[in-house]
């Protein structure tokens, strides 16, 4: 039961940072770089916490290498806050195209186990989304674009944290798949 309990409240803090990245519209332009390095910093640390609590998890690399993705590139963002948009856009390309992948590889893993790893998938989709708008410059040049777009992907993800651990759906949605006979 302590595996769930992790990561639900993994899946709230990740949802809470989403919701603070969106939230950045209306700071200034240097205090999003570092508001979203301290965003990405505690996820990462939350996720962390999550994953490393399911030890037996098939997904568990994957979580922990987002989690790790998360916290480095959270100090990044820490380490030269005011580097500039184009340094922005970069760390977060990079973070975006590493997370979907990721994301993806659990969703894969989690097919196996219960019918919402579809959520799984729609997260490293959004993840994969974000990554094609800032490689072709779609992210625009102000920072608060690239805040709305980060916390839309970290939404996406929480959401599917929250509903593979069942915090969000019923009993019966979590049940486990049965194998079927070939």
């Amino acid at each position: 039961m302590t595996t769930f309990s992790t990561k639900a409240v993994s899946g709230i803090v990740l949802f809470l940072a989403g919701l603070l990245c969106i939230s950045f519209l209306i700071i200034g332009a240097m205090d999003v770089e570092a508001m979203l390095g301290i965003a990405l910093l505690l996820s990462g640390i939350f996720h962390l916490a999550g994953a490393a609590d399911d030890k037996d998890a098939p997904d568990f690399l994957c979580g922990m290498l987002i989690s790790l993705v998360f916290i480095a590139f959270g100090l990044l963002l820490l380490a030269d806050p005011f580097g500039g948009i184009e340094l922005l856009a970069t760390i977060l390309f990079v973070f975006f195209i590493s997370n979907a992948f990721f994301i993806l590889g659990a969703a894969l893993y989690q097919r196996e186990l219960h019918e919402r790893w579809t959520w799984t998938l729609f997260g490293g989709m959004l993840f994969f989304a974000m990554a094609i708008l800032t490689f072709f410059g779609l992210s625009g040049s102000d920072p608060w674009t690239i805040g709305v777009m980060t916390g839309i992907a970290i939404l996406g993800y929480s959401m599917s944290l929250l509903v593979t651990t069942g915090v969000v759906s019923s009993e019966e949605a979590m049940k486990p798949r049965k194998k079927q006979q070939s």
